[in-house]
């Protein structure tokens, strides 16, 4: 039912925003009314889409409220109205229960631990079954308390494994609103030292999912990361220990973990335990589930060099079962595998094809690296226009800064700028220009200049902030923001004089086609004095040397 509400909400918008385009050159001509009458008509428009959004969020609200109230029966299953079909039912006595108690379904509910044992399978539905991040440290601070009486080593480590877990959940948890409140709890501190304290005693699967619990912890803030700092040390120490002991899946969470925090990463034991960890999941990628690849994904990313080996075999195992991985995590892995230029096309085409299967269960997020994986791995025309726009408009509301103008330039990447489309996203984006840091005014600079004159006021402000934002340019973002200028033909005495002050800060590390389109740029505009040019113009002749050109003497007469 979404599915089909949300293409025909997007497509009923998408003929009323270009009816009202067409309209709007006629209605500018009519002076002061027809301009009121067109604010009138955008306002309804903004108006009407603000209380679908609304109405969407009290729903979601609303079920998440009936569902904390159901209660389980003795039996552990969920009650459900009459006539309804549970969506997860009981398993008959003796017999395995198939979804709950697979790590696939847990994995997607917050507790990731590959190897999890039968005996620990209650404490971990005992955890997801917590209604609030305040019950689960209960139950954490619970398992802490009852390490200092507890001898048996059977009831150790479950309580150790119920501590782990409670902190994967917490982390999950505090990736949100409530990430202040949970991080400055301090049963949270005591956790994460019995831990450490108990590092030698811990099963591998513990030491996996303590230590991807860890990693989640340190990667929220850097108060996080100095917190968890020797704990997390204690546990990669003993996983190294352990190490030919570990399942491939465990393994590769250790990775992934390891990965995420790069002062893990850099230290002695994290140096040692990731050329391990690589080697041996280089030789038995093919091992891992389609879910575990997509978790490990992203962590290639930062070690990039040192694992394309890896990322080959995860992108061929994962191009095999796209259809078991969540929509956001696939494309979680799809755009990092794609940043890694190691997106076979096969992986492309399996992910294009997941998306179209389950584009009404996207979230803002997956809409966003979706985009930015096709748009690399050169996604059909199609699954732009008649999948990822439609939902685009529907989240409008929903994305950041960074995520719009990732958007826009995915969209004109992979060929499918319309205008109607860059022009909403550049109105919404508007409102967010207080918010914008550097990567995202030279982003915008460039995407949006085909459509400037759509929302008139758009470069006027983002002017305002890029002049703030002048002496933070990197090269590419300077480039990008002159680039945009010179296409627009919006100009600004003060923000080009700010710019090539910049200019002239970076000649000496521009690249030569970057140099190239700078003077192109100021000289259009005006604002390339001869200091600047000669500055630029020996950049273009390094750059020529560096490639193998013996034109420098020529080039020098040119220019």
């Amino acid at each position: 039912m979404r599915h089909v509400s949300l293409q025909f909400l997007a497509a009923a918008r998408a003929r009323a925003l270009a009816h009202s385009r067409t309209r709007c050159l006629s209605v500018a001509k009519k002076g002061p009314r027809g301009r009121k009458n067109e604010e009138s008509f955008w306002q309804e428009v903004r108006e009407v889409q603000q209380k679908h959004v609304q109405a969407a969020r009290e729903a979601q609200a609303r079920r998440k409220q009936e569902i904390k109230k159901l209660k389980p029966l003795e039996d552990g299953s969920i009650p459900t109205k009459e006539g309804e079909q549970p969506e997860l039912p009981a398993a008959a006595e003796g017999e395995p229960l198939q979804e709950m108690d697979s790590s696939t379904s847990r994995s997607r509910l917050g507790i990731h631990a590959p190897g999890l044992p039968d005996s620990a399978i209650a404490l971990a539905e005992r955890l997801l079954s917590a209604k609030s991040p305040g019950e689960v440290l209960t139950l954490g601070t619970k398992a802490v308390e009852a390490l200092h009486t507890e001898v048996d080593q059977e009831q150790r480590s479950l309580r150790l494994g119920q501590i782990a877990l409670s902190l994967q959940l917490l982390a999950r948890q505090a990736d949100g609103p409530r990430k202040a409140v949970i991080l400055k709890d301090r049963r949270l501190a005591g956790m994460v030292e019995s831990l450490k304290e108990n590092a030698e005693e811990l099963e591998v699967w513990i030491l996996a999912a303590g230590s991807c619990a860890l990693g989640r912890l340190a990667s929220l803030s850097l108060g996080a990361a100095q917190a968890t700092g020797p704990a997390h040390e204690a546990l990669l120490a003993c996983s190294q220990k352990k190490l030919s002991t570990f399942e491939v899946a465990q393994a590769a969470l250790v990775l992934a973990s390891l990965a995420s925090v790069p002062e893990r990463l850099a230290s002695p034991v994290g140096r040692q335990l990731r050329e391990s960890l690589v080697s041996t999941l280089e030789l038995q990628s093919q091992e891992l589930s389609p879910d575990a690849c997509a978790h490990l994904a992203p962590a290639l990313v930062k070690l990039r060099d040192q694992s394309a080996e890896l990322a080959k075999g995860v992108a061929k195992r994962l191009g095999t079962g796209v259809s078991a991985v969540p929509p956001e995590l696939l494309a979680t892995a799809a755009k990092s595998l794609a940043a890694l230029r190691q997106a076979p096309l096969q992986l492309m085409e399996a992910t294009e094809q997941a998306m179209r299967r389950q584009i009404h269960l996207c979230t803002p997020r997956a809409v966003v690296y979706f985009a930015s994986a096709l748009s690399e791995g050169r996604g059909g025309v199609d699954a732009f226009k008649d999948f990822l726009m439609p939902a685009a408009r529907s989240f409008i509301l929903d994305f950041g800064c960074r995520d719009l103008c990732t958007l826009a330039e995915c969209f004109v990447k992979a060929s499918c700028s319309d205008p109607d489309f860059l022009a909403d996203v550049a109105e919404r984006l508007q409102r967010k220009v207080p918010e914008m840091g550097a990567h995202e005014v030279s982003v915008a600079f460039q995407v949006f200049a085909p459509v400037s004159y759509a929302v008139p006021q758009f470069f006027p402000a983002m002017a305002e902030k890029a002049k703030d934002l002048a002496d933070e340019l990197s090269p590419k973002q300077l480039t990008h923001t002159l680039q945009g200028l010179h296409s627009s033909r919006w100009a600004d005495e003060q923000l080009l004089k700010a710019l090539a002050a910049r200019a002239q800060q970076l000649s000496h590390v521009l690249f030569g086609t970057h140099a190239v389109s700078v003077i192109l740029a100021l000289a259009d505009a005006q604002h390339l004095d001869e200091r600047l040019l000669r500055s630029l113009s020996e950049t273009v002749l390094r750059s020529l040397d560096r490639d193998g050109w013996s034109m420098r003497s020529s080039s020098r007469s040119i220019l």
